[in-house]
């Protein structure tokens, strides 16, 4: 994704898709996905054998809500949930690191 130029210019594919709109975007269609999920899995709370979509929904909601965060403040995500600790703590977000793996 990023070449490193001559003078130690870096081009970036994410910096001319933010120049575009498009980046803003992405990070739209991770909070929209995020509050589908959201609205759907709300009324099958009451429904004790949804209690697995339930959870497995919150868990990719929470996902989606992380990628959001991430794209808006790091211009950075990631797209599978394997070692998304450490992709988060090189992010300097320790903190949802903690929380997404507890």
């Amino acid at each position: 994704m990023m070449a490193v130029l001559t003078g130690g210019q870096v081009r970036d594919q994410r910096e001319s898709l933010r120049k575009q709109g498009w980046l803003n975007m992405l990070a739209e269609a991770h909070r929209q996905a995020a509050e589908d999920i959201e609205k759907t899995i709300l009324p099958l709370q009451e429904v004790s054998y949804a209690a697995r979509v339930v959870i497995e929904g919150a868990w990719g909601a929470a996902f989606h809500w992380i990628a959001f965060g991430c794209e808006t403040k790091h211009q950075n995500h990631q797209e599978s949930h394997a070692r998304l600790g450490t992709f988060l703590r090189r992010q300097g977000e320790g903190t949802v690191a903690e929380w997404w793996e507890s």
